[in-house]
């Protein structure tokens, strides 16, 4: 300003910070769509860790069995890996198919015994409106019951690690 009333510049300095606090409230909503929902950041990292389990068991397959068990072990120990490492990606990077492919899987899981219970909660989580919305689109927050979710499936699944080591 000068003291005969406000310069142009002074006018656009104004509007500018005017229009900050819009800005920054769309960034941060923007932010908080473009983040991935909280179960299925999970689910990607028990991806990444099934990944370093199964190349151990590849590995276990190569050294510790000999003959033909050993080499179909290995390759069943590396195929899995590579799936982990697909679901792991797509998940991570919320692409469609990988909640196509997460559905297929927890429902084949929910026919075994072992992991029926974090395979369930996984199928249900997935089938959600919002998942499915996110997933489609790449927007939105997720589930309205993140948290819920998340510990149902961590909860499931520790329930089932004890459960099969009993």
């Amino acid at each position: 300003y000068s003291l005969w009333g406000p310069t142009e510049w002074g006018k656009d300095k104004a509007a500018q910070m005017k229009d900050e606090p819009d800005a920054a409230r769309a960034d941060a909503a923007g932010g908080a769509e473009s983040q991935r929902p909280l179960t299925v950041t999970v689910l990607a990292v028990l991806w990444m860790g099934s990944v370093v389990l199964y190349l151990g068991s590849a590995v276990t397959g190569l050294i510790g069995t000999r003959g033909v068990v050993g080499m179909v072990w290995a390759a069943f120990g590396g195929l899995m890996a590579a799936i982990s490492v697909v679901m792991a990606l797509g998940l991570w990077t919320v692409k469609p198919w990988a909640r196509i492919a997460q559905i297929v899987i927890a429902a084949l899981g929910a026919l075994t015994c072992a992991y029926t219970l974090p395979s369930v909660a996984v199928l249900v989580y997935m089938l959600r409106g919002g998942v499915s919305q996110r997933f489609a689109t790449g927007r939105g927050p997720g589930d309205t019951k993140e948290g819920l979710f998340t510990g149902l499936v961590l909860g499931s699944l520790a329930l089932s690690v004890l459960g099969m080591g009993a």
